[in-house]
């Protein structure tokens, strides 16, 4: 896929293989790039900081996928300020840990957050921006990691 002038959404975008994964989009041509992130501020911004010295429009915004009102907004002021978006990289992910011996630990609560994050979360921001992605014959990448 030609990167040139094209517009990404990365959620989980500020950290880790997400921060990663959007400063290699800056520096394939995409015009701009979107992180998205739901607990470090100051995270986000410093990618945005970098992917902005890397020639690329960013911008940073505070996302849960887990509420998928506040995924269809977001989706919106991202259609509002570049008008469409051909990429999409589901990044977003969290867990808890607990030892292996204490399975109660993992409360039914804390696996259906988990869940709700990792499964369901990919699909309220892919749904949220199919159409655009349609218009644009664009790309959706899935990443997990444990």
């Amino acid at each position: 896929m030609n990167l040139h002038d094209t517009v990404a959404v990365v959620t989980g975008g500020g950290t880790g293989i997400g921060r990663a994964t959007a400063l290699a989009l800056a520096r394939s041509g995409c015009r701009a790039v979107v992180v998205t992130y739901s607990r470090s501020a100051a995270d986000a911004e410093s990618a945005v900081a970098e992917l902005t010295a890397a020639g690329c429009e960013a911008v940073a915004e505070r996302v849960d996928v887990a509420d998928d009102g506040r995924v269809r907004s977001t989706a919106e002021r991202v259609r509002a300020r570049f008008g469409r978006v051909d990429v999409l990289v589901n990044n977003a992910g969290t867990t808890k840990a607990v030892p292996h011996a204490d399975l109660d630990a993992l409360t039914d609560e804390v696996f259906h957050h988990v869940l709700d994050v990792n499964v369901v979360g990919p699909l309220r921001v892919t749904r949220a921006f199919a159409e655009d992605l349609r218009a644009a014959r664009g790309a959706v990448v899935n990443v997990g990691s444990i």
